[in-house]
């Protein structure tokens, strides 16, 4: 496995789990310390589609009797709190740097890291969130390839 970054073969397997699935490993590269993915069970179109809460989150809402609205606010509030988690565990690293964000999603942790950093941006291709992008006023690429150099 080749580290997406710079090609590097020698890698790390750091703890942890991926959301989606257990089977997946995250690794970090030795050589230049990018962090990803052993395989990936996905493509462009999920993520465009906003396919990252699936059928099973809707069945489950069906299931328990608790309503869609409910469980979307339990959603919210978790992914608030893990926000809030990863900002305060790195935050020190980030005041006045550059921080580029691979799959920032709502922009969340990229609106508390601006508080503090030079400049943010984040890589999405879902879609439905390019609004809250502008509306921030913070800088959005949509795939790697519009990414320039420096």
């Amino acid at each position: 496995m080749q580290c997406y970054l710079c090609g590097s073969e020698h890698h790390l397997k750091r703890e942890g789990k991926v959301r989606e699935d257990d089977s997946i490993n995250i690794l970090e590269c030795k050589e230049c310390g990018l962090v990803f993915l052993d395989k990936q069970n996905t493509g462009d179109i999920f993520y465009e589609q906003n396919n990252m809460i699936d059928e099973k989150f809707f069945e489950i809402t069906k299931r328990d009797g608790e309503s869609f609205d409910a469980k979307m606010r339990e959603f919210y509030i978790h992914n608030a709190v893990f926000v809030e988690k990863r900002f305060e565990l790195i935050k020190q690293s980030l005041v006045g740097k550059k921080l580029l964000d691979f799959g920032s999603g709502r922009a969340q942790f990229l609106l508390k890291a601006r508080e503090i950093a030079n400049e943010v941006a984040g890589v999405e291709i879902e879609s439905r969130v390019q609004h809250i992008y502008q509306e921030n006023n913070i800088l959005l690429f949509n795939h790697l390839d519009e990414i320039g150099g420096g």
